[in-house]
This record gives structure tokens, sequence and C-alpha cells, in this order.
């Protein structure tokens, strides 16, 4: 930085040589000769181009601004940031200069500097389509709705027929509460460029959180139709297909194989070969590829076995995050890595090389079909071995991931296995649990004073569909008197529609109750108001079971015929609570009546179940990190030998092999 600063006050003092007109013209034609390199991908020769420019006329802004767009290209937002300012500095009324220090304070996550930048863009120049539209972004981000939207209408009015500028409007209007007009608009977005993956993921994603997963699911497949191609709109649509009760595993599982397909196509070609050393014994380097290294419900799973396994000697461990976001989390695990890579900003083809020249023996992605996946990356090989765990429960479809982790309990081989591309490695659990410290105390169970039970779900509402409430409104009217509290709403629209669904199950509306989403130590004190928690299908719950169990309430659930539907069964079982597991509709309001008559029991469970969890697999994240370790060395060893990939069983992890 002040290197360049110092580049900076010599080029402003730099005296000339030969007439200002003759430096002026051999500048201009070293500006058009850098453009050129620029758009041909050379940017060093582009950069070199803008220096030698700057050298001979230090006062032409263009130069310093394309200089800016060079290093900006290449994620140096600091020094971009200094050399817009420049050219802002050497021309105060150019529209794109001011429009380019913009996107620089916006780069370096300085919003209120970008909407300023943004907003002199405008003035000088009305008709500056980019900047309105960089602008409406920009107020969004303050938390200005009104103001973005007329930058958003302001942005259509230059360019009616900029799908981007209609996302921006629409996007505004959502915001602030103009849902009518958001429809139109991202209608609009989608109709002038159907390939628009933002408008339409946005698009689902309003018709998700309106309980609407029918016309979620309609508008990827209208998507794909235009775009058959696209590895993310298939990838959305799986997710939600997941969470579709009408749909089974054997439509679920070919629409993962067209998925695979789609990023193998995308890959042939590009796909990465290996010359590793195969010595058997060796340490190995395992990398973890994830958008969840933060604040977020995998870190409950990982960050135990982390921690137990940078204490390893066998292998070294790398993160390669996928989110421009780093938090407290973020910051907490970074200590257990040999190196922390950011990848958000890297194309697949950037990311596999980067990989590579870390020498990854086994890449682990941690997403699967989950939001800022980067499946397209394990399609181009980026590892000689690659696995899936934790992020998702299903195969990814890749016939270039060899391997899914997993536990006996959630996915036995007989029927589970034709329903993954990937091998299984069966582990204790598939995942441990990391409590939120300082959480509340068990209380006593609430039906022995209140008289009457209460159920409750905590899971997040699109698992919420049709037949989950018709299945609760069985089990309240067969349990008289029983209530039911449903939480982690984000919305009131979301309540309302299922007050509705359930009234029209013949439930009273003095029966239910529903709670927004609060800080995680109300959170958990407000299961000390539950005495069961009730399950979704086929999404089963994950997280919200575990913690639920840590409170003390255990939570009913059906293991069906998905892995998505066997979650919740997995953590029970390994609990030791299989008593709370059905396979059927009917045996969930039989298992959940029976149960409520039996109150005393309930209470002794729930006062022990703190202990049975520590006494379970899911509180030993080190027997889980044990049979990983186990785990990874089997797996290179096969790879050495050139053996066939096939299931590992380490249930029972035993003393690391040293031979092959």
């Amino acid at each position: 930085m002040g290197f360049l600063k110092r580049i900076l006050s010599t080029f402003r003092s730099t005296p000339s040589s030969f007439p200002t007109n003759q430096r002026s013209v051999a500048a201009l034609q070293l500006i058009d000769e850098g453009q050129v390199e620029e758009k041909a991908g050379r940017l060093d020769e582009a950069a070199r181009c803008y220096r030698e420019a700057i050298a001979k006329d230090p006062g032409l802004a263009k130069a310093y601004m394309n200089l800016g767009n060079v290093h900006r290209a290449r994620s140096n937002h600091e020094s971009a940031l200094l050399l817009y300012a420049k050219a802002v500095d050497l021309d105060p009324k150019s529209a794109d200069a001011h429009y380019n220090l913009g996107n620089a304070h916006w780069d370096l996550r300085q919003n209120e500097q970008a909407v300023s930048a943004y907003r002199m863009a405008t003035t000088i120049s009305a008709d500056h389509v980019a900047a309105w539209i960089s602008l409406g972004h920009a107020l969004a981000s303050v938390g200005l709705h009104t103001e973005a939207v007329e930058a958003g209408r302001n942005a259509v009015a230059a360019a009616p027929n900029n799908a981007e500028a209609h996302f921006v409007l629409s996007l505004g209007l959502k915001n602030s509460g103009q849902l009518d007009e958001y429809l139109n608009e991202i209608r609009q977005t989608i109709a002038i460029q159907p390939d628009h993956f933002p408008a339409i993921s946005d698009l689902a994603t309003f018709q998700t959180d309106a309980l609407d997963l029918e016309g979620a699911q309609a508008t990827y497949r209208s998507a794909l139709r235009t775009t058959p191609h696209e590895c993310h709109l298939q990838a959305s649509l799986i997710f939600l297909m997941s969470h579709d009760p009408s749909i089974g595993p054997d439509q679920l599982f070919n629409a993962h194989l067209e998925f695979g397909s789609i990023a193998e196509r995308h890959a042939s070609g590009r796909k990465k070969t290996h010359n590793h050393s195969r010595d058997p014994n060796r340490p190995l380097r395992v990398g973890f590829v994830s958008a969840d290294l933060r604040n977020h419900a995998v870190s409950h799973f990982v960050e135990p076995l982390f921690r137990c396994l940078s204490a390893n000697r066998t292998f070294l461990m790398f993160a390669y995050h996928n989110h421009y976001l780093e938090d407290e989390t973020s910051k907490s695990m970074k200590e257990y890595f040999y190196a922390w890579r950011s990848i958000s900003q890297l194309s697949d083809d950037q990311a596999a090389d980067l990989i590579m020249g870390d020498e990854i023996d086994i890449l682990i992605d941690l997403s699967g079909h989950t939001y800022r996946n980067r499946l397209e990356l394990f399609a181009l090989s980026a590892a000689p071995i690659q696995t899936s765990w934790i992020g998702y429960p299903g195969t990814t479809g890749l016939k270039s991931m060899d391997y899914y982790f997993a536990d006996k309990y959630f996915l036995p081989e007989d029927p589970f296995s034709k329903y993954f591309v990937e091998k299984f490695i069966y582990l204790p659990t598939t995942a441990p649990y990391l409590p939120y410290p300082n959480a509340p105390e068990i209380s006593p169970l609430p039906a022995l004073s209140s008289g009457s039970v209460t159920f409750a779900s905590m899971n997040r509402h699109p698992k919420i569909n049709r037949r989950v409430v018709s299945l609760w409104a069985r089990l309240l009217h067969k349990v008289p008197n029983s209530r039911i509290i449903i939480g982690a709403m984000n919305e009131q629209k979301q309540a309302d529609k299922l007050a509705k669904w359930l009234i029209e199950e013949g439930i009273r509306s003095d029966q239910f109750s529903f709670k927004f989403r609060i800080d995680p130590f109300n959170y958990l004190l407000l299961h000390r108001e539950f005495d069961m928690c009730v399950d979704t299908f086929p999404y089963a719950g994950g997280t919200t079971i575990r913690h639920a169990l840590w409170m003390g309430v255990p939570t009913l659930t059906i293991a069906g015929t998905t892995p998505a539907s066997r979650q919740g069964s997995s953590i029970l079982e390994a609990a030791g609570l299989g008593g709370f597991v059905a396979r059927s509709d009917d045996e969930f309001v039989a298992i959940g009546s029976n149960w409520a008559s039996r109150l005393e029991e309930l209470a002794q469970i729930r006062s022990s179940l703190r202990h049975r969890l520590e006494a379970s697999p899911l509180r030993k994240p080190e027997l889980i990190a044990q049979a990983f370790e186990q785990a990874t060395r089997i797996m290179w060893q096969r790879w050495c030998r050139r053996d066939n990939v096939e299931n590992i069983d380490i249930t029972q992890p035993t003393q690391c092999p040293n031979q092959p």
C-alpha cells in the first residue's frame, strides 16, 4: 500500500520531457493497448501498459481508472480504491470514476461510502445505468429501501430492456413491502434474461417463504426448460424436491443423476490429473470445502471434529471457505488449519488449481446441494480422492465423488446404496453435537403441572408442508387437550398460512401458537415449554433435534424412504431413543399418543437426556475423529493400490493401520 502511494506521488510530480500533447497521444495509445490486453485476459500486460501511460501523462484519469480495474480483477481492493480515488481527483466530473470508486468501497464492505460515490455518479450522469443499479443495491444494504426503489425506477427508465435494472427494482419493491409490483418486476427480469440465476433464485425463495413449494419448483423447472444445462438451477431444484412429500426416492435420485451429468459435461476436457506419491503411510493433506465455516449449523458439527483432528500428526488440514463473510466462529476455527483459503471469488478452475497447488490428497465437500455449494469444482476432480459429508443428506450425483460419510442408522446399505453414486463410509455417528455454551438447565416436564401435553416444532419453515400439518393435526386430535407451538417463523405470512392449514384440519385456534426467530439462549429456554417435539417430513430435523435433546425434549420422527427423511431417526437411535422413531404416519400418531399417556416415564427420560447424550457417540467427537482418521488412511491406501472404491465400515474405530 505504501509503495502504491509513493508511486502515485511520483506520478503527481513527474515533469514532462517532451510536449504534453505528444506525451498524451502516446499515453492514450498505451491505454488502448492495455484495454486490448485486458480484454484478452492478459492482466500483467494490461497493467504494464497502464503504468507506462501514467508515466507518460500523470494527468490522465482513465489510466488510473483502468489500472484500478486490473487491481480489482485481482481482488486487490485497497489498491484499486487508491487508484480510483486518484482518478476522481484528476477528473471529478467523470461519472465513471465515481462509479468505480463506489465499486471499490462496495468490495471493501464500505457500503455507506459506496452509496455516496454512486450518488455522485448518477448526479453527474442521470443515464448511467450501472451506477443506478449499484446505487439500488447499496441503498438496500444500508436499509434505505424507499430510496432503493427510486434508484431502481431510474435504472429501468434509463434502460427498459436491462434485466439487472428490473432486478434491482424488484428487490427494492420486495424490501419495501410492495409485493405485487415485486412479482411483476422479478418476472420481467427473467423474461428479459431467462438465465438470470439471482432473479430465479429470489423468486423461488419468495415462493418458498410463502410455503408455496410447488410454485418454487415450477420456477426452477421453467428456467431449466430455457437453460437446461445450468447446474445451479438443477441443484436448487433438487434441494426443494428433497422437501416435497410427493417425490419418492427414485425420482429424487434421478434428479441428482441429471445434475451430475450436467456438471460432468461442463467439466469435460478440464478434469485434473494427479501424480501424487503413492506412499500409503506418508502424512496426508486433507482439504475441506464449505461456505459454512462461520456461525452456521454445519460449524456446530465440524468444530469439535476440527479441534480433535488438529492435533493429528498423520495429516495436515486445509480450509477452502466459499463465503465472503468471516465471523468470530471463522476466526476461532482458523487455528485448527494448516492453511485457510478464501475461494468465494475464484472460478472453479482457479479454485481447483489452488487445491492442486496445495497438493491435497483428500478433498471433502461439506455443502452438497445446499446454498453456495462448489460441486462443479468437485466435478473437475480437484483431488485424487473426493468425499461428501454433513452438509446435505443425499448423493451429489457426481461420478467424481468417491465416498459419502454416514452411519448405519442414517443410511443402511440396503436399500440406500442404490440411491448414491458414492460408496459409504460408516462412522459411529454421522456428526457430533456441540451444545451452545451456557445453555439453560433442563426444566421439569411441563405436562406434569399443566395437565396437558405440548408438542412443538422448531424446524425451518420450508420443511413444513401440508402433509406435515395434517399429521400433526391427527396427533393433536388423538391426544386430548394437547397443543402445538411452531417456532422459527421468519414472517407473519408463514404463521398465517400454517394457521389456516391447522384450522382446516379441525384444530382450534387456542391449540396452536407461533414463535419467531430469537437468540440462541432464549431459543433453548423456549424448550422448557415443550413436552415433545414433532419432526418434519420428508426433510427431517438435524440441528433442531440435537438442541431439543440437550434441553431434555425427545422428538417424534419417521424413518422414511429418502436420505433427508432419516436424519432424525439417526440422531435418536444414536442417543438410545429408538422408541420415538416411527415407520409410518399411523405409527407416528400411535407412538406420540402412547408417550403422552406415560408422562412419568417421559419425565424420567427428560431429566436423563443430557447424561444419555454425553454417553452417546453424539458427544464423543474424539471417537468420530478417530474413525475419520482411520477412514482417510484406508481411502488413501486403497488409492495407492489402485483398488476399486468400496464401502468402509468404521462404526467401531480401531488403531489406524500402518500397512497397506
